[in-house]
C-alpha cells in the first residue's frame, strides 16, 4: 500500500511539472496563471459558502429525514447548472453554422424537473418504506432486516437478538443454537 501511494504521488508530481511546462510555453502565463487562481478564489470564497449556507437552510427547513437527499438533489442540480451556464448566458444566435442550435433554457429547465421528480420519488419511497417498517404493515419481515444470519428489528440494532433468530457463534454470544 504504501509503494503505492508513492508511486501515484510521483505521477501527480510528474504531470504537475509537465502542466507548468505547457503553462511556460504559452505567450502569455501569467494571464492564464491568474485565470486558474480566480477560479480557486471564487469557488473557496463564493460557491462553497453559498453551498454550505443553502444545505444549512435546507436541513433545518427539510427535517433529519429527508435532509441528506435534498442535500444530495442540490449538488446535482448545482452541478448541472454550472454546466449549461456557458449556453444559458450566451446570446441568441450562433456565430458558427456549424454548430447546432439548442434551446439551452429549455433543457435545463427539463434537466431541474428530472432532478426534482426523481429526488421526490426516492424521497417518497423512502418515507414509504420507514412508514411500512414502524407500522408493521406488509405482513411478516417487514421491520425486520437479515444480516449476518441474524434476524434484528429495527428498534433493537443495539445487539438484542430477536426471539426465534439464531445467534452467531461468535465469543460471548452463549455458543451454539438457541432455541
Amino acid at each position: 500500500m504504501k509503494t503505492s501511494r508513492y508511486v501515484v504521488g510521483a505521477a501527480g508530481i510528474a504531470l504537475m511539472a509537465f502542466g507548468g511546462a505547457l503553462l511556460g510555453e504559452q505567450p502569455r502565463p501569467w494571464s492564464t496563471a491568474l485565470w486558474l487562481a480566480a477560479g480557486v478564489l471564487v469557488h473557496d470564497g463564493l460557491i462553497a459558502p453559498l453551498v454550505l449556507a443553502v444545505a444549512a437552510a435546507v436541513g433545518v427547513v427539510a427535517g433529519r429525514p429527508p435532509r441528506g437527499v435534498a442535500r444530495a438533489a442540490l449538488i446535482v442540480a448545482g452541478s448541472v447548472t454550472v454546466v449549461a451556464l456557458p449556453g444559458l448566458l450566451s446570446p441568441g444566435g450562433v456565430a458558427n453554422p456549424t454548430v447546432p442550435p439548442l434551446d439551452y433554457s429549455r433543457n435545463w429547465l427539463l434537466a431541474m424537473a428530472a432532478v426534482a421528480v426523481t429526488t421526490t420519488g426516492y424521497a417518497g419511497a423512502r418515507a414509504g418504506a420507514r412508514w411500512a417498517r414502524r407500522s408493521g404493515v406488509g405482513g411478516r419481515g417487514v421491520g425486520r432486516f437479515r444480516w449476518f444470519g441474524r434476524s434484528r428489528t429495527a428498534a433493537g440494532r443495539s445487539g438484542r437478538v430477536a426471539s426465534g433468530s439464531r445467534r452467531s457463534g461468535r465469543s460471548g454470544s452463549g455458543g451454539g443454537r438457541r432455541r
